[in-house]
């Protein structure tokens, strides 16, 4: 985006709980000041209640924005957008670009948009993605960002047709070279060290899945800290792991009701070392997903621990 003279539309996607949330708070000091971030939560349902409401929200986010790069700008109040509201919104956005230093562009993030299908389910979205794609052909300080856990394929040829030239960035795990320094030195003055195996062992379990890895370090430290000890041991890690999979066991219960119950099956086989069940579709979830790979194996160790406990679906 930065060496960008014309910052392409993006669409971050990735499983749950791989952190694309947290790199969008991280947005205003990644990208400097020529770059103004507006985040917008389309999970809140407030957000999708209109179309005078979902603009009104932009202009919200943008206007937040704006402020923190010093830059003053009021957002649309109710009354502005009571009659034609993207007419409104059309102009307000004018006034934005006037106030703006040239140099610098609104990057509007849309997290979790395939909340906005409820916008189509209610006959007025089609409106709303037209008025996005219009504001990107023509508004150059005005940047698009989309995150979520689907593909604009996935959602079909609406939103394929509006955003063809979206590049996708896939989150994922981290590697091992990424998440060594987050355990060994997460802040500056950090006293924990590792004995040999320990780090090895954190990693293998979660395989840089960045919840996980944060839970399990979390679990660490406190084991650590009753003990007052620092340095941990591959039986600590075990501890760990085994507190994490209980604190942690919101993120496993929902990947295994994502997963529905074709899933549930191919994966209470997988961890019990049975046939894995011919359900494609469902194998094809996994994968993308990233529970399970190309050979019918679960991806993170601590996933298989957590499924092996649970009751084998009939």
């Amino acid at each position: 985006m930065l060496g960008a003279t014309q910052a392409p539309t993006l669409l971050l996607s990735g499983p749950r709980r791989m952190g694309k949330t947290s790199l969008l708070n991280q947005l205003p000091r990644l990208l400097g000041p020529d770059f103004s971030p507006a985040v917008v939560d389309c999970q809140d349902p407030a957000v999708t209640g209109s179309p005078a409401t979902f603009l009104r929200y932009l202009s919200r986010a943008v206007t937040r924005g704006l402020q923190r790069r010093r830059v003053t700008m009021e957002p649309l109040t109710a009354a502005a957008l009571a009659h034609e509201p993207f007419a409104a919104f059309s102009d307000w956005c004018d006034q934005v670009e006037a106030v703006m230093p040239q140099t610098m562009r609104v990057l509007l993030c849309l997290d979790e948009y395939e909340h906005l299908q409820r916008t189509l389910e209610a006959g007025w979205g089609t409106d709303i993605l037209d008025a996005l794609r219009h504001m990107l052909q023509h508004r150059a300080q005005m940047v698009l960002m989309f995150t979520g856990v689907h593909t604009f394929e996935a959602l079909g040829p609406v939103w394929t047709g509006r955003f063809i030239s979206a590049r996708r960035i896939r989150v994922t795990f981290l590697t091992q070279d990424e998440v060594l320094p987050l355990l060994t030195q997460p802040i500056p003055a950090f006293e924990m060290t590792y004995a040999p195996g320990a780090l090895e062992a954190l990693y293998t379990a979660t395989q840089g899945q960045p919840f996980l890895t944060q839970a399990v370090a979390f679990e660490l430290v406190q084991v650590l800290n009753t003990q007052q000890r620092l340095m941990a041991t591959p039986a600590d890690v075990e501890e760990a792991m085994a507190r994490a999979l209980v604190s942690g066991s919101v993120y496993f219960a929902n990947v295994w009701s994502d997963a529905g119950p074709a899933g549930q099956a191919i994966l209470s086989a997988a961890a019990h070392g049975a046939t894995l069940p011919d359900f494609p579709d469902a194998q094809v979830w996994l994968q993308e997903h990233e529970v399970l790979n190309t050979a019918g194996q679960f991806v993170i160790p601590m996933t298989e621990r957590w499924v092996r406990q649970q009751p084998i679906p009939h």
